[in-house]
């Protein structure tokens, strides 16, 4: 089940205020209003795409929840679905995180070392009927090095995988070792290019981009203030 899409109500207004002209907030001209630096028009620094009927999308995947760090997006399970699909999702502004369990379809061989556990990833798609022989052969790609914030597209496409099958995205649950699984979601980091370019109050975040290598950014309030941090956005105020 697709999540609702989660905004702070109560920055909208500002949000519609401090917008630049040329950089639509809105998906269809109503709420809820995306934060900075989202947006659906060519002035936005990164920009979503709008379906027909009001729905935020992500090379046609819809927006679950956008964060100061993160995009969830749904990626439904589906047979036989391009490899390619999942390099469409490294952009230079964002990227697929290590914390996904990437399922892949039709590999050379079996990938063994996964985030996810084998018994859980077939609880959950055991009622997708592939074909007998394909539905036995869902692998999931996990990053193994630990220190890498992202997923490395070149050592998924080299398991020799045909099909992008579904994912599933893990997230901590506060400071306890706990964790949440969202079940056909892809978590997506983002950055912005270039040196920081944060409002005062703001931390900064340097991020090196994985599919460039190339600088890039994020900008978050110091604590006891609320905004979006950015020199461009709203700024950081007395919360």
């Amino acid at each position: 089940m697709i999540k609702t899409i989660l905004f702070f109500a109560f920055i909208a207004p500002a949000i519609v205020a401090h917008s630049p002209a040329n950089c639509s907030r809105s998906c269809g001209g109503a709420p809820p209003y995306f934060p900075f630096p989202f947006g659906f028009s060519a002035g936005c620094p990164i920009q979503l795409q709008c379906t027909a009927n009001g729905t935020a999308v992500i090379d046609g995947f819809p927006v679950q929840t956008v964060t100061s760090d993160t995009i969830l997006i749904n990626l439904p399970a589906q047979c036989n679905r391009p490899i390619q699909f999942l390099g469409g999702l490294f952009t230079q502004n964002y990227a697929p995180t290590s914390k996904n369990g990437i399922l892949l379809q039709n590999c050379t061989s079996p990938i063994t070392a996964c985030v996810i556990p084998t018994t859980m990833v077939q609880t959950h798609f055991e009622l997708l009927d592939c074909g007998s022989r394909k539905k036995n052969n869902i692998s999931c790609y996990s990053e193994q090095n630990k220190e890498n914030e992202f997923i490395n597209y070149s050592n998924v496409k080299s398991q020799g995988c045909e099909s992008l099958f579904s994912a599933i995205s893990v997230s901590s649950m506060g400071n306890s070792s706990a964790v949440s699984l969202d079940v056909q979601v892809v978590q997506l980091g983002w950055w912005l290019d270039g040196d920081c370019m944060c409002s005062g109050n703001a931390n900064c975040t340097n991020v090196s981009s994985p599919t460039d290598g190339g600088r890039g950014y994020r900008c978050q309030c110091l604590d006891g203030f609320v905004g979006d941090g950015y020199r461009d956005g709203l700024g950081c105020r007395k919360g």
